[in-house]
């Protein structure tokens, strides 16, 4: 609760005083003269500066805020909204019309950049004077602060000490229908440069002393800082002003950190060594993060390192990064948040097309191999975060599909961290867990009763095990971890093709993968006529899985019987699902809007990683 500071507060008890003291003067004087009482003057005049004084007193629930006052050294930090929901499913990437371009909430997903304003008036009867109107205005600017401000369809209740449910447009699907239709969905006010902007007063006049709150929304449209104020204005002078909040706007992105992998270009395909032993790539990682970002002073010393998948383009990594930042924040996240960039493509096409995805998917592995060794930059990195120059912060791993092969090797390699999630790994089951069930199908059966092989997976497969060269067993090191998975997934066909087509010799132009006691590199003569060179054996537990081994189970993220490594396996399904309808999408958690199946969905999932990651709500 923001309230009159204790300065302007004095200043206005120290007038009020002396107003009601040459009032009372006043009156002894006319009293002396005429020899009268005047009781109902005096009555008259201490009701008066009663009334004067409790004009202004104006208090701003910090609902949307997470602490009580707000200062130039201690902002009420928002992000502007400069995103493209013009889907309820997913962002338009790249934006081409920014949302807060016009005055008009178009969809429930766009309401996830509005905040709340909620202004309580001590003895609001008082403003309902036809002389007097209600103004707003920023003061102390620096920058160009704008916000475009709606009325809110949530009516609080009878309650002055509380605005419980003001952030339902947020949770419930028919409260943002509601917010977006009906008028609610016209900015009323823009507010920018420093004069006053005044309301329309029909907006105050249903408050009453039981009900002295009013409930806005608004959205940042312009970057800057300054202090939002509520004045009142009579025959064209302010003769009240109240501070609400000092307020900084900013591009979300310069609200968190963001590193890069390097080299940027990405690292030579292991194939491409012949006969030599391909050289170990020289990684490294480069703080990306905006020199406009600032360490809030409230921040926590937990971390949270979000680490994308395969076949991300730079556009689609920052719309992933931003939705799942501002959706912890908006749980009560308080640490720092990290977006880990890693070149997850071999296209070097910065767009989102079928032929982008065509040529990763082709090479779907090359981008595998590529994430076991860029995993040493974000393990530096983790290092570096978890040490007393990098902010002494307790590390924890989120990850999404291929990204996981980035997280789970860095940990391997000894990287720091508290807590690991998975979101629909897309790395082989067998990493994690070596059980022979994982192979079988959990569902058909033979005539006699047997499980059946998994379909579109080997039965056999050398190499297999890590002694040979393949996965089973290669993260069994790793512990404690949690994994969101969906048997429903469709992307993770991308992962059986794949894994299907990678043994018995894929042409790689003049050379391909052989298994002759042992994984090797074969390559035809050049020219065809000449000797045919030996086969370079594969010494690389990286190179042999990624580019020969085949996966005997399906992936971490579509596979719901593991166990041991993975402490925690939780259904996707249970957020996303919609009845009966289950949910075959890759990246729900970042393309479903935030009001998603209401209090069990899009919400509830972020609160559950927060619960996986051991971090309470505001840490």
């Amino acid at each position: 609760m923001v309230q009159l500071r204790w300065g302007v507060f004095a200043k206005q008890v120290i007038l009020g005083v002396g107003v009601f003291l040459c009032s009372i003067r006043r009156l002894i004087c006319f009293y002396r003269m005429t020899g009268k009482k005047q009781h109902k003057l005096v009555g008259v005049c201490v009701f008066i500066w009663i009334v004067w004084f409790g004009w202004n007193i104006f208090i701003l629930e910090g609902v949307a805020s997470n602490s009580d006052k707000t200062y130039p050294n201690k902002p009420f930090v928002v992000w502007l909204n400069d995103d493209q929901d013009n889907h309820e499913d997913g962002e338009t990437v790249p934006v081409v019309i920014p949302d807060n371009i016009d005055t008009v909430i178009r969809t429930k997903r766009d309401l996830e950049d509005f905040q709340v304003l909620a202004i309580r008036i001590q003895s609001p009867q008082q403003i309902k004077d036809p002389s007097i109107s209600v103004a707003v205005r920023w003061k102390e600017i620096t920058g160009n602060p704008v916000i475009h401000l709606y009325k809110s369809y949530f009516s609080p209740p009878e309650n002055p000490n509380s605005v419980p449910g003001c952030f339902q447009y947020l949770e419930d699907p028919i409260m943002a229908e509601n917010q977006i239709h009906n008028g609610y969905e016209n900015a009323i006010a823009t507010i920018e440069g420093t004069s006053s902007v005044v309301l329309d007063k029909n907006l105050f006049m249903k408050m009453t002393d039981q009900n002295p709150i009013l409930i806005f929304l608004f959205e940042g449209v312009s970057a800057g800082k300054g202090t939002l104020t509520l004045q009142l204005i009579q025959h064209g002078k302010a003769f009240v002003e109240s501070d609400l909040i000092y307020m900084d706007l900013k591009k979300v992105t310069d609200m968190y950190s963001q590193a890069q992998a390097l080299p940027v270009e990405g690292i030579k395909d292991p194939y491409e060594y012949f006969p030599e032993q391909p050289s170990a790539p020289e990684v490294s990682w480069q703080d990306m993060t905006s020199l406009n970002f600032q360490r809030p002073m409230d921040e926590t010393n937990q971390c949270i390192i979000f680490v994308h998948g395969w076949n991300v383009s730079d556009k689609r990594f920052y719309q992933q990064a931003n939705s799942m930042f501002k959706r912890l924040w908006l749980q009560g996240f308080k640490g720092r948040f990290v977006a880990f960039r890693w070149p997850s493509d071999v296209s070097g096409d910065d767009t989102w097309d079928i032929a982008r995805t065509f040529e990763n998917s082709i090479r779907y592995f090359d981008i595998e191999y590529r994430g076991f060794k860029y995993a040493r930059a974000l393990k530096d990195y983790i290092s570096y975060l978890a040490s007393p120059s990098g902010g002494g912060f307790t590390v924890n791993l989120v990850a999404h599909s291929m990204g996981n092969i980035v997280a789970s090797e860095a940990i391997k390699l000894g990287a720091p961290v508290a807590h690991y999630v998975l979101m629909d790994g897309a790395v082989s089951a067998g990493c994690y867990d070596t059980q022979a069930e994982l192979t079988k199908d959990p569902i058909l059966k033979d005539d006699q009763g047997n499980p059946l092989s998994l379909d579109g997976f080997p039965t056999e497969s050398i190499p297999d095990s890590v002694a040979q060269g393949g996965y089973r067993g290669y993260f069994l090191s790793l512990a404690g971890l949690t994994s969101f998975y969906n048997l429903k997934d469709e992307a993770m066909d991308w992962y059986k093709f794949g894994n299907s087509i990678k043994r018995n010799g894929v042409l790689l132009g003049d050379r391909k993968y052989i298994y002759d006691e042992g994984v090797k590199l074969d390559k035809q003569p050049s020219p065809p006529t000449a000797p045919k060179p030996n086969p370079r054996l594969v010494t690389d537990i990286h190179e042999s899985m990624s580019m020969y081994a085949q996966s005997r189970t399906r992936p971490i993220g579509q596979e719901d019987r593991t166990r041991g490594v993975i402490a925690v396996s939780i259904d996707m399904q249970n957020y996303f699902k919609v009845g009966a309808v289950q949910n075959e999408d890759h990246s729900p958690q970042f393309d479903k809007p935030l009001q998603f199946n209401g209090a069990v969905g899009v919400k509830a999932y972020y609160q559950r990683i927060l619960d996986e990651l051991q971090i309470p709500r505001g840490q």
